[in-house]
């Protein structure tokens, strides 16, 4: 699913419909940051929160230690994302 729109249209809320994750709600960060989420079914509940640049390979995190998320820490998954945002944002 590729969601694309004007500013404050809702793509954000219509993502956290779906997948059932809060997103931060941050004007200058949302925004600005394309986001992959990428669902699969699971008896367990688990993310992991990393950010991937597209010139170099998967697994070449800069600087951003991915986050592990698991229903134990999941409250702190919003705060994690907004974390790499902030990351993106200032490396740019």
């Amino acid at each position: 699913i590729a969601v694309m729109g004007d500013t404050s249209s809702g793509k954000s809320s219509l993502l956290s419909m779906i997948s059932m994750v809060e997103l931060p709600s941050n004007d200058k960060l949302t925004t600005r940051c394309p986001i992959r989420l990428q669902m699969r079914k699971s008896d367990v509940t688990s993310a992991t929160v990393k950010v991937i640049w597209k010139d170099l390979p998967e697994g070449s995190y800069v600087d951003f230690v991915p986050k592990e998320v698991t229903e134990a820490n999941w409250d702190d998954l919003t705060s994690f994302i907004s974390e790499a945002q902030t990351h993106i944002v200032t490396k740019q």
